[in-house]
């Protein structure tokens, strides 16, 4: 399993983005009138929820290299379409700036490609490290508002890192521009491969997809 700091930094950032609707959030996660109560959306659920999935042709862009971002949502697509949820692609970046980018119209099972940047400059993408997360808000909701999240915490479907650099890495010693050790494909090193192999193997369809089709932009 992922280091606590390297999993859930992101949505420990949103916390302190939306500190102030903490309680109503809080209050909201337990009634029985709150936004998603008994729904079956959002990450762990079963199969009639949603899932995302952040891809990118790499993990580690260097100066020059090109950049692709996209997303794709194999399960529970149609949901968004039909404006029972807003979905968002959170972006944190090294200098804790928040981007928050709508992409409901781009909800499909298929890779909806988001950026693209032929030459990566540093001078352009800052060096350091990207968190990237797919959340769920109720329909006109403020991503940056945790009581708008869809089925409060369990809104933030999915987190990856990317990761900018001039220089080789440690964490790629072969120069591939993907993380050493990164068997599960989310752009951090793993603590426990083991566990995550795990995690892997209960995937939709059974399989460690979720490992190869995030480093790359042309889906499955």
């Amino acid at each position: 399993m992922k280091s606590l700091n390297q999993k859930l930094s992101l949505l420990i950032m949103l916390f302190a983005f939306s500190v102030g609707a903490l309680q109503p959030a809080m209050a909201q996660g337990n009634s029985a009138n709150a936004p998603g109560k008994n729904k079956n959306l959002g990450h762990g659920n079963a199969s009639n929820g949603v899932k995302a999935i952040i891809q990118a042709n790499r993990q580690i862009f260097y100066s020059g290299d090109l950049l692709e971002i996209g997303v794709r949502f194999p399960r529970g697509a149609d949901v968004i379409q039909e404006g029972e949820v807003d979905a968002y692609l959170m972006i944190f970046y090294p200098d804790t700036t928040l981007q928050a980018v709508s992409v409901s119209n781009e909800a499909s099972a298929e890779t909806s490609n988001l950026f693209r940047i032929d030459e990566v400059d540093v001078e352009f993408l800052p060096e350091g490290v990207y968190q990237l997360g797919v959340v769920l808000t109720v329909a006109d909701g403020d991503p940056l508002n945790m009581s708008d999240w869809y089925n409060g915490m369990l809104g933030l479907l999915t987190v990856r890192g990317l990761t900018v650099s001039a220089e080789p890495l440690d964490i790629d010693d072969d120069g591939d521009g993907f993380v050493d050790g990164d068997t599960s494909g989310d752009g951090f090193v793993d603590d426990d491969t083991d566990d995550d192999q795990a995690d892997d193997e209960s995937s939709d369809d059974g399989t460690t997809d979720d490992s190869t089709t995030d480093g790359s932009t042309t889906g499955s």
